[in-house]
């Protein structure tokens, strides 16, 4: 028997754009999460998707002590 995933993890990026309400993922993201997408389906395994935003400048103190700097 083949053995199944039980977690998966994706990371996916969006555009970039002035407006943050019309970012969408990148194709090659859009890609990456559609075949994740369906390797959850086919293992019945928990899917988490992960991006990464950069901190605007005059935000980096504000974090800068809840992350460890």
């Amino acid at each position: 028997p083949m053995r199944r995933f039980g977690k998966i993890l994706v990371g996916v990026e969006f555009s970039q754009t002035d407006d943050p309400k019309s970012r969408e993922l990148t194709s090659c993201s859009r890609a990456a999460f559609n075949c994740a997408l369906w390797l959850a389906e086919a293992n019945e395994a928990e899917l988490t998707i992960f991006t990464a935003v950069d901190i605007p400048a005059p935000l980096e103190g504000y974090f800068g002590d809840r992350m460890g700097q």
